[in-house]
């Protein structure tokens, strides 16, 4: 589970109303994604960047 500092940080990339439109399905395969990032950096927030979640974005929606 993502912690909602981590939430927060992909809403200030992304946007909140981005987000808002995605079906049940994108929503997941997104999560997902976001999740891998996350694990790749040892959970550590500050390593991963703008343009990481914006890939990860580009990939899963």
């Amino acid at each position: 589970m993502l912690s909602e500092s981590y939430y927060e940080r992909i809403f200030s990339v992304i946007g909140k109303d981005n987000l808002k439109n995605l079906s049940p399905s994108q929503e997941a395969s997104l999560m997902k994604g976001f999740e891998k990032l996350f694990k790749q950096n040892d959970g550590d927030l500050g390593e991963i960047t703008p343009d990481e979640i914006i890939e990860v974005w580009l990939k899963h929606h």
